[in-house]
């Protein structure tokens, strides 16, 4: 993503959104979800295509859980046009299979639910945060704690809540 890619108007209105999104996006580099800043993730939800879009939404919140995640093993099966679709991984000797409900190329948002619950059962004061403009199919998820939570709402003005 480009800091101008919504115009030069939308960037002068919401600085922050564009810099935000743009340090979270992969700009096709690196593997998929690698972000320019670790703890930022611009993401798309409209994709969920085929095999390996699941495990990169997986390896994408580990990689934002800042460690708190470590899983192994991760695989998943998509099969769009048949409507099936689900994740298994491991973490820390613990085996989950997590089915997922296909709405065309769409992510289940159940799978991010699945994911915040498990974090907050990890001893670690990593949460995930969101910025989900109502009209868009993308999002800002930002792994933080309770005070650099407090600190970018104060600094961007931005709304960002935990998410659910």
């Amino acid at each position: 993503m480009d800091l101008l890619e919504s115009g030069r108007e939308t960037y002068e209105r919401e600085p922050w959104t564009a810099l935000l999104y743009a340090l979270g996006s992969d700009h096709g580099r690196g593997a998929p979800g690698e972000a320019l800043v670790a703890d930022l993730w611009h993401l798309d939800t409209e994709c969920i295509e085929d095999h390996g879009d699941y495990a990169r939404i997986a390896q994408g919140f580990a990689r934002i859980a800042g460690g708190a995640l470590p899983l192994t093993a991760v695989r998943d099966h998509v099969a769009v046009q048949d409507g099936e679709a689900w994740l298994e991984f491991q973490l820390r000797g613990h085996e989950y299979h997590w089915d997922a409900r296909v709405e065309g190329d769409w992510l289940d948002p159940a799978i991010l639910s699945r994911f915040v619950a498990l974090l907050a059962e990890q001893d670690s004061m990593r949460r995930i945060a969101v910025h989900a403009p109502e009209s868009a199919q993308d999002m800002l998820l930002i792994g933080t704690d309770e005070p650099g939570l407090a600190r970018l709402r104060r600094t961007t003005g931005l709304d960002l809540n935990w998410l659910a």
